[in-house]
């Protein structure tokens, strides 16, 4: 995935002026791309201009240390399935389920922190490979 770590440093117009023009051109000369979108300052300072470049393909979230928790991110997942992007999530075993009730598995791939093989042969049963051991 493309990233960009000092952009939540920047308002959303600096963002839009200097760094949208250089991530739309890198977007269309890639067949899939994702941007890693790395912390809530991310999240907040850009995430509705990155679901409006319309090449871009997917997001990966990843929360900050100690807000892991995936239900905490469930609307903003719900937000970026809705602007028809797929989004990449890590989470536990145990919230799997919960999650794709809650968001549905269009879209989602995830992955899951340390499963056993038995938790990921159930996962893989029940998902197929939208669920991925990390």
């Amino acid at each position: 995935p493309m990233q960009e770590d000092n952009a939540y440093m920047v308002s959303d117009a600096v963002f839009c002026q200097f760094y949208l023009p250089h991530i739309r051109d890198i977007v269309d000369a890639m067949d899939y791309a994702m941007w890693h979108l790395d912390g809530i300052a991310s999240a907040r300072s850009h995430l509705d201009t990155l679901l409006g470049i319309p090449k871009l393909r997917a997001i990966q979230w990843v929360p900050d240390p100690g807000r892991e928790e995936i239900h905490e991110w469930i609307p903003m997942i719900h937000h970026i399935l809705d602007a028809g992007k797929s989004v990449e999530v890590f989470c536990r075993y145990d919230e799997v389920d919960a999650l794709v009730n809650a968001v549905g598995p269009r879209g989602l791939l995830i992955g899951v922190r340390e499963p056993t093989h038995e938790q990921m042969e159930r996962l893989l049963e029940r998902y197929g490979q939208a669920v991925v051991g990390v």
